[in-house]
């Protein structure tokens, strides 16, 4: 029961996480932080001299944004999940968030690792680990679940 409760716990929190990383990325993308810790990582793999161009920077900022909210509203999907039907051990949502993560990780990782981008890869590897780790750790108890 402790355990089942820490999983459900940790991927709540780990949609939280999501939801405000998206919605940091989608609104605070070409700030310091994330020329400190993302785009500058990005923008090496790009342009080699480590400088956007003027005319490139509003396209790496709307991208960015589009990219941050999608990332925040999943973060939102995995909330509701978590507090619901995850909780439940519906299997559905056991389903759901195991398709959704895999279609999500494997695509958008060989696609960063054909352009070189790395930091991404790094990324990917760390969000996809947060959640399987609860998938993984409760599986067995979705298995007899009828719903």
């Amino acid at each position: 029961m402790a355990s089942q409760q820490f999983w459900d716990k940790w991927l709540l929190v780990v949609g939280w996480v999501l939801s405000v990383f998206g919605l940091l990325l989608a609104f605070a993308n070409q700030t310091w932080l994330f020329d400190m810790v993302f785009n500058r990582h990005v923008n090496t793999v790009f342009w080699p001299s480590n400088v956007a161009m003027e005319s490139i920077e509003p396209f790496q900022a709307w991208i960015y944004g589009v990219l941050g909210a999608t990332v925040s509203g999943w973060g939102v999907f995995i909330v509701f999940l978590a507090r619901q039907s995850f909780k439940r051990r519906e299997r559905w949502a056991w389903n759901c968030i195991f398709a959704g993560i895999t279609l999500w990780f494997f695509p958008d990782t060989a696609i960063s690792v054909y352009f070189g981008v790395f930091i991404n890869v790094a990324f990917n590897i760390v969000v996809a680990t947060a959640v399987y780790l609860p998938l993984v750790a409760t599986r067995r108890q979705f298995t007899n679940s009828n719903a």
